[in-house]
């Protein structure tokens, strides 16, 4: 009697999860139907609290999402790629700041020992956010976990998850890299500029990403800014002697756009470029105190971009 009352709760308890989880898979496919202002903003006031000004932004986070509706210009999918970005960024700046490509992969079944290079590299996905691994030793990575990973990823259509354009159109693939680290397996530290109307106006720095993740801001002549956007602040670093040029080569990649986050990395002694960011964190990272998000955004002259007259929802291929 017992063990039937167990099996029949167990029963009802599979049943709710289902239930659960189909509601919330509609739930999800119905969300989709939204235009992307209407979604845009519910996201926003969902985080923030109050809806983004999208006549008049003031803030950071309102620009971005503003940018994020009415800036959806071809070269945002090229830069966005991590495959297409590296012959724009060769053309621009020099191939020689380019990371070396070890191998491009179109299904995650490849990702087997044996078909990829000698380790230390790096597996990435071309059009997707923290897939990034590391691989040190090949023999002792869980491959089948890695495949499950990166088989979802390239499923995944990341213009759906914040309404970011510039994720909707281009091929799904898995980037093999030279990894950038020490002896010691240290990751090289990454330089993220923050360019405003193509000038480069304060330097991101993250430390410990993935477990206790911090930032540290900072201006141009390395002072830090005081505050934190998203992740408490963290130790201070001293100045790159390569900040100078960090700066020239950001503001050459940046020149085309109101609003980009460029990455570097440093390693033994040159510059590597790591990647374009159009919406850093989607334009919902909340800044303490709000004023720096105030601040910054004030900085940005939204230059002759008219949001249209027809719904700014658009086809996502």
């Amino acid at each position: 009697m017992l063990a039937g009352t167990k099996s029949n709760r167990s029963i009802f308890a599979s049943g709710r999860d289902w239930l659960y989880w189909r509601a919330r898979n509609l739930f999800l496919k119905l969300r989709h139907l939204q235009p992307d202002a209407l979604y845009v903003k519910r996201r926003f006031k969902e985080r923030f609290g109050y809806e983004p000004d999208l006549r008049s932004p003031k803030t950071l986070n309102e620009k971005i999402q503003w940018l994020k509706l009415y800036d959806r210009r071809p070269i945002h999918r090229v830069c966005a790629d991590k495959l297409a970005v590296r012959g724009h960024v060769a053309d621009r700046i020099g191939e020689r700041y380019v990371v070396e490509l070890l191998t491009v992969l179109s299904s995650a079944d490849d990702l087997t020992p044996e078909k990829l290079p000698a380790a230390p590299f790096v597996i990435k996905g071309n059009l997707d956010s923290g897939s990034t691994i590391i691989v040190f030793d090949k023999a002792a990575v869980d491959w089948p976990a890695v495949r499950t990973q990166f088989r979802r990823s390239l499923r995944q259509n990341y213009y759906w998850r914040e309404r970011e354009w510039q994720y909707g159109g281009s091929k799904r693939r898995i980037l093999i890299e030279k990894a950038l680290v020490d002896k010691q397996g240290n990751p090289a530290i990454d330089f993220k500029l923050h360019c405003l109307n193509g000038k480069a106006a304060f330097v991101q720095v993250d430390q410990d990403r993935f477990v206790g993740h911090k930032r540290v801001l900072y201006d141009l002549d390395w002072n830090v800014i005081e505050g934190e956007w998203s992740h408490p602040m963290g130790r201070r670093i001293d100045r790159p002697a390569q900040l100078p040029e960090l700066i020239s080569l950001a503001e050459r990649l940046a020149c085309d756009f109101d609003y980009a986050r460029i990455d570097f990395y440093l390693f033994e002694g040159r510059i590597y470029f790591g990647e374009i960011t159009f919406h850093p964190q989607a334009g919902l990272g909340p800044f303490r105190p709000a004023s720096l998000d105030l601040a910054f955004g004030e900085r940005i002259v939204l230059t002759g971009l008219k949001p249209s007259t027809a719904s700014a929802r658009s086809a996502a291929s």
